[in-house]
């Protein structure tokens, strides 16, 4: 269910610092998470500006001597609602978290960070069980507003008003009315999530009704029958936050960015109140009282406060404080007939779903998804026996309508399609289509075939669609996307060859190998290029395995640029009057 809780913020840097800056505190377990998987902010801050665009804020409105900074709102889901292994259910949250805070808090700056750290190993019958924390979303709100706002207001008649307010104004009692809140929170989880939280909440509070919903005596029979209670849970949290503090507000920032309040009553009692694994809220005090079972003495005011000095000290001569391990607890029970959200659409599936299947479904009537397609002509290009390394296949994949960019790094990927271009690194479309994987894939049909030879035994139709008839290879292209490949290549072959030349010719003039335009050596070169021809260039390969070879040339046509080589490829395909009809 949808739990969400509201309080004071204590020191606004340090909490903000604790929320999203410290590191995950399951990074031993077999899932490893962020701290802040999702972060953003409301209002005219960043999220690394946010504290100083708040004070600076206060000050400018003359209310920096407020007691309190901001407040803080966490919203969390149990494991049920939102999958924990699923990013995309954290995302979900974040959303509505976003939508609950400009709807309850308008006109203030907010900064939002949703997480699912706090998981943590489990013993379930006897074995050692790793169970993921559950997603929930921290919401840090400036107490004074920057901008002026209207607050909508819903009565229990469900009467709606609403109350204005003038940039300046502090929080007051009517934003931060948990009560109001929560209605929110429950419009919010019907609108984005698709289930009534009301009645979930309710189903979950008495299915946990037999086994404690709050921090009594009852948490002793707990540890009887499951070796589990919600007191042991929160002593984690408790214990880590009183090894590493060093004062009563630091203590206190720390247990807020572990979603745990604190309350101090009196002159040193001291009241916790937490959200449980079971998605019900819990409370508690230091020591035990009218019949409910205290956290233990060491959770006092006066004993954190002892511990804080002496960890202060230690921190003053240069010691580092290391936390507690987290030791290992029970898992809470999860009984078989645990309430589920009962989703408000025609076939009770998640929004969500639904959402996929129609996403799937325009991916299946529009012929697959641009990855999908960017592979498949890249596959065609590379069946034309032509193609033997990544020259030729740059300058042979506009007729596929596609063009490919890069000839050592990473090939860049660039495909027209009806929502425009689209760029991607090869690697993107899978491991196979790597550069890397690419080049070895080269390597290997230069040894396994004398490509030579087989070029001189087809036609140039053939040879231009790697064995296919013209006709077949027409239609496939053509069942892809004819009017792409028609714009393509008119518009980008001759850019390419261009590029490629170009690219030539400036790679030969830093290696001293001076080139005209077309190709040709200006006189005094012959000398040279005689004895470099039969040089071994930068990959080790000699004339004879240079791999920019164009059809029809003997081995000595190593120099050869690409401009010259692709538009003899181009009059090779149109000489013998039957190269296939362009789509």
């Amino acid at each position: 269910m949808a739990t969400t809780m509201i309080s004071p913020a204590g020191e606004l840097g340090a909490l903000d610092h604790y929320v999203g800056n410290i590191s995950a505190k399951d990074l031993d377990s077999p899932e490893p998470t962020e701290r802040a998987e999702y972060c953003s902010t409301i209002g005219d801050c960043t999220s690394e500006n946010f504290v100083d665009r708040v004070r600076e804020n206060a000050r400018r409105q003359g209310k920096s001597h407020l007691k309190h900074e901001a407040y803080h709102v966490i919203l969390s889901q149990t494991h049920e609602e939102a999958d924990p292994r699923d990013p995309q259910a954290g995302h979900r949250q974040h959303v509505m978290a976003r939508a609950l805070i400009k709807k309850k808090f308008p006109g203030h700056m907010a900064k939002l960070i949703t997480q699912r750290d706090n998981g943590r190993w489990g013993e379930v019958d006897g074995e050692r069980v790793w169970e993921p924390g559950k997603w929930h979303t921290h919401a840090i709100i400036a107490n004074v507003s920057s901008r002026e706002a209207v607050l909508e207001l819903v009565d229990k008649d469900g009467t709606v008003s609403e109350r204005r307010y003038k940039a300046g104004r502090a929080i007051d009692g009517a934003m931060k009315d948990i009560h109001a809140i929560r209605h929110g929170t429950d419009e919010l989880v019907l609108e984005h999530l698709g289930y009534d939280n009301a009645a979930y909440v309710e189903a979950c509070r008495k299915a946990s009704a037999g086994r404690g919903a709050r921090a009594t005596t009852r948490d002793m029979a707990d540890r009887r029958d499951h070796g589990y209670s919600s007191h042991d849970e929160v002593r984690v949290r408790l214990r880590e936050a009183r090894a590493l503090a060093t004062s009563w507000d630091d203590y206190t920032a720390r247990l807020e960015a572990d979603a745990v309040w604190t309350r101090v009553t009196g002159k040193s009692g001291v009241s916790y109140a937490w959200v449980g694994a079971d998605g019900i809220e819990h409370a508690a005090s230091a020591r035990s009282r009218k019949g409910r079972d205290g956290l233990g003495n060491d959770f006092t005011m006066t004993s954190v406060t002892e511990q804080c000095a002496v960890n202060a000290e230690r921190v003053a001569q240069g010691e580092t404080l290391e936390a507690p391990e987290r030791a290992m607890v029970p898992a809470p029970p999860a009984p078989t007939e645990r309430p589920v959200p009962v989703y408000l659409t025609p076939d009770g599936r998640p929004p969500w779903e639904r959402e996929l299947d129609d996403y799937a479904e325009r991916v299946r009537e529009s012929g697959g998804t641009y990855e999908q397609q960017a592979r498949e002509r890249i596959d065609f290009a590379l069946e034309d026996a032509w193609v033997t390394d990544r020259d030729r296949l740059i300058v042979a994949a506009p007729d596929h309508g596609i063009e490919v960019d890069g000839r050592i790094d990473e090939p860049l990927i660039a495909l027209d399609t009806t929502d425009g271009r689209i760029a991607f690194e090869a690697g993107h479309l899978g491991d196979e289509y790597s550069g890397d994987h690419l080049d070895r894939r080269f390597k290997t049909r230069r040894k396994d075939k004398d490509c030579d030879h087989d070029r001189g035994a087809r036609s140039a139709p053939e040879r231009a669609t790697g064995g296919r008839s013209a006709a077949d290879a027409g239609t496939r292209i053509e069942r892809i996307d004819g009017a792409a490949i028609a714009a393509l290549q008119s518009r980008t072959n001759a850019r390419i060859i261009d590029e490629r030349a170009k690219r030539h010719v400036d790679s030969s003039e830093r290696t001293g190998h001076c080139v005209d335009v077309e190709g040709r050596r200006p006189d005094g070169a012959a000398e040279r290029s005689g004895r470099e021809a039969n040089q071994p260039d930068e990959r080790g390969r000699g004339p004879d395995r240079e791999g920019g070879r164009g059809r029809g040339q003997a081995s000595s046509d190593t120099h050869t640029p690409i401009r010259d080589r692709a538009v003899q490829r181009e009059s090779e395909r149109a000489g013998d009057g039957s190269d296939r009809e362009r789509s």
